[in-house]
């Protein structure tokens, strides 16, 4: 079964934050450790959302997505699907999240935007300041039936093999597949920053004094996820880092 799961109501603001969902699924691909019907907003913060049996660890059919300071995780063992899934478009803004793909997992994609059907008048992802890492053999970090020009993404951390858009639009300050950044120990999915990674100080801050956000909300990455399901503030000693995780 989900381990949540609601239905259509326009009118809905959902707030899930402080808590777990493991283990989740029937493992038909159609059930999942979270599933979110046609909301108008769906905010996420804090939470520990891991090994999804097949299905999908997050999917939202939200008209808006705040989905910030979350570990969405398969860890060794987990199969989910999509790590975060949102099937029909929309706004949707990724801040300061660890998002991880198992060895096992049952999609190589890892973030999904209006893969089932682009039915919002206004459709953007964005990825700002996560710590996104695949630890399958190969994989898509983020995918989209749209125009790859909506998905913008600033201050990330993508690691591990697999492709990403060609077509990258406002990509800024991101560190990409091709380079080692630098984690404390990724085998035991410890992505604190080791010193002399490139990912240290390296992240914009002009990117949030331009950007006005398409929903009322604080953009700048100002916590972190800490663990188990909970956050702290995010301490800046010199400059922003890369990533979701501030050495």
């Amino acid at each position: 079964e989900n381990g949540i799961l609601t239905g259509k109501n326009p009118k809905s603001h959902i707030v899930i934050e402080n808590s777990e969902f493991a283990y989740n699924g029937s493992g038909d691909g159609l059930t999942h450790n979270m599933y979110i019907g046609e909301v108008d907003r769906l905010t996420l913060r804090f939470n520990y959302i891991h090994h999804a049996v097949v299905g999908h660890n997050v999917k939202s059919r939200a008209m808006q997505n705040v989905i910030v300071n979350n570990r969405i995780m398969d860890e060794e063992s987990g199969t989910s699907s999509y790590a975060v899934d949102i099937p029909n478009g929309g706004v949707a803004y990724l801040i300061g999240n660890i998002i991880q793909q198992g060895a096992n997992t049952d999609n190589w994609t890892m973030i999904a935007l209006g893969m089932e059907h682009m039915s919002r008048a206004n459709n953007k992802l964005y990825l700002i300041n996560n710590t996104i890492v695949n630890d399958r053999h190969s994989g898509e970090f983020v995918k989209t039936k749209g125009s790859y020009k909506n998905i913008i993404a600033i201050n990330n951390i993508f690691a591990g093999k697999g492709e990403l858009p060609k077509d990258r639009g406002a990509w800024t300050a991101n560190i990409l597949n091709t380079e080692n950044p630098e984690f404390i120990n990724r085998g035991k999915f410890d992505y604190q920053l080791k010193a002399g990674s490139p990912a240290i100080d390296n992240a914009t801050t002009e990117y949030f004094k331009s950007h006005k956000p398409l929903i009322n909300i604080d953009v700048f990455p100002a916590f972190e996820y800490q663990h188990r399901a909970t956050s702290k503030k995010r301490e800046i000693n010199k400059k922003l880092d890369i990533g979701a995780i501030e050495r």
